[in-house]
């Protein structure tokens, strides 16, 4: 502020001396301080610097130091007191204003003199020296010993020598220090003279068994004895007994007879062997050892023929090989070369190949005055009659009944078994309110199921049957439908 007043000054003497004695001045010094001001001497019509420096400020801090600043012509203080130092528990910090630094006080308390088995560490929390470390237990020592804590090796010193210990002693002597009285203590009697056996006689003592002497010897066991005998020595009598008697003669089989006594095997000999067992007998039979005529009775009947033959089957010879009937005939060879539509199953009741057609039966109503365009072939009949059609697409042989009674068409389409081929059961669609019958065959002809009383929406449970081919013959309205279903 002060700078721009003085440049205010100048430009206004210099306006003032333009219309006075100096009418063309010369410019201006420039490079002045921030408190010098340009004055123009209009005598002379020169210029001239006036003003004095701002006064530097006093009682700073050791760590202040005053700069002018010259864009505002006043003196800045700058500097901050250093941070004061960290000390430890025992010190003390103090400002310095001479040094301008902290001084630090203060000595850590000296070391105190420890056992050799203390650790002193300094506790900076309570400033103080923390003493740790223990002396070891004074160890457990025997009557004749002491002992000294020795502080150079910082262990215990044991002192002391156990009391000799008593020679000449009885072999059955045995001599214990005694940690009370801290003595030897002799303990041990002679052992007393053993019981004698009815051979033996006693001796004296022997110290250097530490037992007494025995004399004598058990006689020696008898060796002539019976394979069935045994020698025991009776103590009482003090001789040995022979025990043991002769087996009995064993019970004999019908064809046995009693030999004499066998010392070699200990038993007694038998005479007489088993009947050779037959060998002619048949495959059915079986030999049987009677013991009480002492022959072979042979048991088995023949088998009876097999009755669950097939119609192509009947019975040959028996085979003792095999030891069963010999089942003769097979099954007459399956037709062949038939049209796509038909398909053969072997009717075991007639034992003959039956062949069925795949066909699909249409009854159709038609006024007598109306034509039918059929739309499996795209005919149109105008007569009433029974017309065929070959669907070589689906290999179906269709039948066409036209007249006046049977099912509407619309009807007749909905009459459905699915789905085909299957694994388990099968959904029959029939028309609404209509019932039907139900008859299924398996390949062979054979009537597998049967429900007279079928209704829509009827499921047929084809789980436990054989894999197949299955004839479904559903008859609805007199009319007969006949569909084949594969199990799988």
């Amino acid at each position: 502020m002060q700078k721009l007043l003085l440049l205010l000054l100048t430009s206004f003497l210099i306006s003032y001396s333009s219309f006075s004695q100096c009418p063309n001045p010369p410019d201006a010094p420039t490079n002045l301080l921030c408190w010098q001001v340009p004055i123009l001497d209009i005598a002379t019509c020169t210029w001239f610097v006036v003003g004095t420096q701002p006064i530097q400020p006093t009682g700073l801090n050791c760590w202040q130091i005053a700069t002018l600043d010259n864009d505002s012509c006043v003196f800045v203080v700058t500097g901050t007191q250093a941070t004061e130092p960290t000390v430890a528990c025992y010190q003390t910090a103090a400002f310095n204003t001479s040094t301008c630094v902290w001084d630090v006080t203060g000595t850590q308390d000296p070391e105190p003199t420890i056992a050799c088995y203390q650790t002193a560490t300094f506790n900076t929390v309570s400033c103080s020296w923390d003493i740790t470390g223990t002396q070891d237990p004074q160890p457990t020592i025997a009557c004749y010993q002491t002992a000294t804590f020795n502080t150079e090796s910082c262990s215990w010193d044991i002192t002391g020598t156990q009391p000799t210990e008593p020679t000449g002693l009885a072999c059955f002597n045995i001599s214990t220090l005694n940690p009370t009285t801290c003595t030897w203590v002799v303990t041990g009697t002679q052992p007393a003279p053993p019981t004698l056996l009815c051979y033996e006689t006693l001796g004296s003592f022997n110290v250097a068994t530490c037992q007494w002497n025995v004399t004598g010897m058990q006689a020696a066991a008898p060796t002539n004895l019976l394979c069935y005998q045994t020698a025991v020595f009776n103590f009482t009598a003090c001789e040995w007994e022979a025990i043991g008697s002769q087996p009995e003669p064993p019970t004999l089989l019908c064809y046995q007879t009693l030999g004499t006594f066998n010392d070699s095997i200990c038993g007694w000999n038998l005479i007489g062997t088993q009947p050779a067992q037959p060998g002619n007998i048949s495959c059915y039979q079986e030999a049987i050892f009677n013991d009480s005529t002492c022959v072979w009775d042979i048991v088995g009947e023949l088998p009876s023929q097999p009755t669950d033959l097939e119609c192509y089957e009947t019975v040959g010879s028996f085979n003792t090989d095999s030891c069963e009937w010999n089942v003769i005939g097979t099954i007459p060879a399956e037709p062949t070369g038939l049209e796509c539509y038909n398909f053969a199953t072997f009717n075991s009741d007639l034992c003959i190949w039956v062949i069925f057609v795949l066909q699909n039966i249409v009854d159709i109503e038609v006024p007598t005055d109306s034509s039918y365009t059929w739309p499996v072939n795209g005919q149109t009949y105008s007569e009433n009659g029974t017309y065929e059609f070959l669907d070589t697409a689906n290999c179906v042989l269709q039948i066409l009944n036209l007249g006046t009674t049977g099912l509407s068409e619309e009807l007749i389409n909905l009459i459905t078994i699915s789905p085909n081929p299957t694994n388990g059961n099968v959904l029959i669609t029939l028309p609404s309110n209509y019932n039907a019958q139900l008859s299924i065959y398996n390949y062979q002809g054979k009537l597998v199921f049967e429900n007279s009383f079928l209704s829509n929406g009827d499921l047929v449970d084809l789980t436990g049957f054989q894999n197949g081919l299955y004839i479904f013959k559903t008859s609805v309205n007199n009319q007969l439908f006949i569909n084949r279903i594969i199990k799988n």
